[in-house]
C-alpha cells in the first residue's frame, strides 16, 4: 500500500452500496470516494438513497392555441427535467420546458427527472409526474365602429366592421392579438349591395339588412354572427321617356317587330299586348291573332338614378290573312311583293336571328339598296360607304333578295294583287314601268314568261308572233340553287329548250311566274 494511503482509517460499504469514508486526509478521502463510485455506483442495479420531487416554478393554468407557455420544470434534487406530451394533436413541448397549444382540447404532459447524484454524493431515484392543462381558443366579438343609420340610393357608406378579442386568453398579450377579418353581406340585395370590407351601396328605397361574420382560426373561435338594419333612402331621380319607332305591318298569323327606345337607365324597354284577342307579344315580336286594332304597351323600369318611364301605347292595324305568303329558306331567296301595299323592311325583316341582309335593285340609278338587321342603324352608314342606297321599303310590284339564316315565312301586306298587265308599255315611253335595263319585279298573277312578254307590247302582237319586248327573263330557285331562264328570241327560233338544257338551267314550263316570286327582266 502506498504511503499516501497509510493514514486511511476505515472504508465502510453500507447497504445500499453507499460509501462512507473516514480519512485522515480530506483530499485522499475524496479521491477514494470518486474511485469507489465509479467502480460500484455505475451499476444500474444501484439503489437510490433519496427521493426527488418534480415541481413547476411557473403556474400555468392553460395555454391558448397558437401560443406557448413556460412550465419552468424543476426537481428537488437539482436534476434536469424533461417534459413531453402524451397528446401530440393538442400540444407539443420544447426541450426547455415550454408547452405549445396546437388545437382545442386537453393537453397531457409527462415530466421526467433521471437518477441523479448531487455534489454531496446523495443519489436520487428517477421521478415522473403526469398532469393536464386545457388548450383553448379566444373568443371574438364583432362591432360596427361607424354609426350608420341609413344610406341614399346610389351612394355608399362604410359600416366599419371590426372583430375584437373577447378576452386575453392563456399566456397571451391583448395588444398582440389580431382577430379575423370581418366580411359583410346582405340578405336584401334588392335594397342594397355590399363589399366584403364593409361598404354598403343603396340600390332602392327600403330596409337594408347587413350580416357580419368573422371566421375562426387556430387561435380564435368564430365570432357570433351579428346583423344590422339600415334604411335606404330614395335619391333624386332623372325622368325617362319611351319613343316608338315605326309600327310593324301586320296581318293575321304573321309576325312583326316592335321597336322603341327608352331612357338612360340601361333597363330594357318591355312590351305587352293590351288586346290579346287581336295580337300577342313575346319579347319584341308581335303576332297577329285576328283582324282589328292591336294595342301594344311599352314600359321601362327605373333604378337609383332614373325613375320608371311612363307607359307608352302604340296601335297596329292587323289585316286579314293574306293569300300570298313568302317561304324563305336559309339561303339566298329571290322573292317579290306582288300586292299594291308597301312592305316595311325593318318591321318585317328586322329579326337578326332570321335575316342576314336584304337587297333591292334600283334600275333608275343602277344601284343596289341595302339593309341588314345586324347593325343598329339597319346598315345605313355602311351602305353610304359602299355606294349603296339604304333600303327601307319594298313597294308593290318590286322583287328583292333576302339572305336568310333560317326557314321562316313572310306574309305579304294586305292589298290588291298587281296584275302583269300593269307592266304594259305606255304610248309615252317615259311612263313605262320597265326601263331599258335590268328590272327586278313581281306580279300578282300566275303567267308564263311568254305571256308576260307579249303583255308588255303597247299594241297586242299578231297571233304566232313573239315580240322582243325583253332580252331575257330570270328567276332563282333557292331550293334547287339554279336559275329559270327565258329568252323570246330563242323561243321565236325554236331553240329555247335546247339552250336551257345545254346550259343546265331550269325551264319555266314546269314553273310559271307566281305571286311569291321575284324575277329579273332585261329589256333591250
Amino acid at each position: 500500500m502506498p504511503a499516501s494511503l497509510s493514514r486511511l482509517s476505515t472504508v465502510v460499504l453500507d447497504e445500499p452500496k453507499l460509501i462512507s469514508l473516514r480519512c485522515a486526509s480530506a483530499w485522499i478521502a475524496r479521491a477514494i470516494a470518486v474511485f469507489v463510485f465509479c467502480v460500484l455506483g455505475s451499476s444500474n442495479t444501484q439503489a437510490a438513497s433519496a427521493v426527488q420531487t418534480i415541481y413547476f416554478a411557473c403556474t400555468v393554468a392553460g395555454v391558448t392555441a397558437g401560443f406557448s407557455a413556460d412550465l419552468c420544470p424543476n426537481a428537488t434534487s437539482g436534476a434536469p427535467v424533461t417534459v413531453s406530451t402524451a397528446t401530440p394533436g393538442v400540444c407539443s413541448t420544447t426541450s426547455g420546458g415550454h408547452v405549445v397549444g396546437l388545437g382545442v382540447g386537453t393537453c397531457t404532459l409527462v415530466a421526467d427527472a433521471p437518477i441523479f447524484q448531487d455534489v454531496k454524493m446523495v443519489i436520487y431515484g428517477a421521478a415522473r409526474t403526469t398532469f393536464s392543462i386545457p388548450v383553448s381558443q379566444i373568443g371574438q366579438n364583432i362591432y360596427w365602429n361607424c354609426v350608420v343609420s341609413g344610406v341614399t340610393a346610389g351612394f355608399s357608406v362604410s359600416v366599419c366592421p371590426q372583430a375584437v378579442a373577447a378576452s386575453a386568453g392563456f399566456g397571451t398579450n391583448p395588444s398582440t392579438l389580431y382577430p379575423s377579418a370581418v366580411t359583410v353581406t346582405t340578405t336584401t340585395p334588392a335594397a342594397c349591395a355590399t363589399t366584403a370590407d364593409g361598404h354598403v351601396t343603396g340600390i332602392s328605397a327600403g330596409t337594408c339588412t347587413l350580416v357580419a361574420n368573422a371566421p375562426g382560426n387556430l387561435t380564435f373561435s368564430a365570432a357570433p354572427q351579428v346583423t344590422k338594419d339600415i334604411a335606404v333612402n330614395p335619391g333624386a331621380q332623372t325622368a325617362q321617356t319611351i319613343g316608338f319607332s315605326g309600327a310593324p305591318v301586320l296581318v293575321v298569323s304573321a309576325t312583326g317587330l316592335v321597336v322603341a327606345t327608352g331612357g338612360a337607365s340601361g333597363n330594357p324597354v318591355t312590351f305587352s299586348s293590351k288586346t290579346l284577342d287581336i295580337c300577342t307579344v313575346l319579347g319584341n315580336v308581335v303576332t297577329g291573332v285576328s283582324a282589328g286594332t292591336c294595342t301594344i304597351a311599352a314600359d321601362q323600369a327605373g333604378n337609383t338614378a332614373y325613375s320608371a318611364a311612363a307607359q307608352v301605347i302604340q296601335t297596329v292595324l292587323v289585316g286579314a290573312k293574306p293569300s300570298v305568303v313568302l317561304n324563305l329558306l336559309p339561303s339566298w331567296n329571290l322573292v317579290g311583293n306582288s300586292v299594291n301595299a308597301a312592305l316595311d323592311v325593318a318591321a318585317t325583316l328586322g329579326d337578326a336571328s332570321k335575316v342576314s341582309t336584304v337587297w333591292k335593285w334600283m334600275p333608275a340609278s343602277s344601284k343596289w339598296a341595302f339593309y341588314t338587321p345586324a347593325l343598329a342603324d339597319g346598315g345605313a352608314a355602311y351602305a353610304g360607304t359602299k355606294g349603296y342606297e339604304f333600303l327601307t321599303v319594298i313597294n308593290g310590284g318590286e322583287g328583292f333578295w333576302v339572305n336568310a339564316k333560317s326557314n321562316f315565312t313572310l306574309p305579304l301586306p294586305a292589298g290588291t294583287a298587281i296584275s302583269s298587265v300593269g307592266f304594259k308599255d305606255q304610248p309615252d315611253p317615259t311612263q313605262n314601268k320597265l326601263l331599258k335595263t335590268w328590272n327586278l319585279i313581281a306580279t300578282g298573277d300566275s303567267v308564263t314568261p311568254s305571256v308576260f312578254n307579249r303583255g308588255i307590247s303597247v299594241t297586242p302582237p299578231a297571233q304566232g308572233v313573239t315580240p322582243q319586248n325583253v332580252t331575257t327573263l330570270w328567276a332563282w330557285d333557292s331550293a334547287l340553287t339554279n336559275w329559270y331562264f327565258y329568252a323570246p328570241s330563242l323561243e321565236a327560233s325554236g331553240g329555247l329548250q335546247y339552250y336551257i338544257t345545254s346550259r343546265g338551267y331550269l325551264d319555266f314550263v314546269a314553273k310559271p311566274l307566281d305571286p311569291a316570286m321575284g324575277f329579273w327582266v332585261n329589256r333591250p
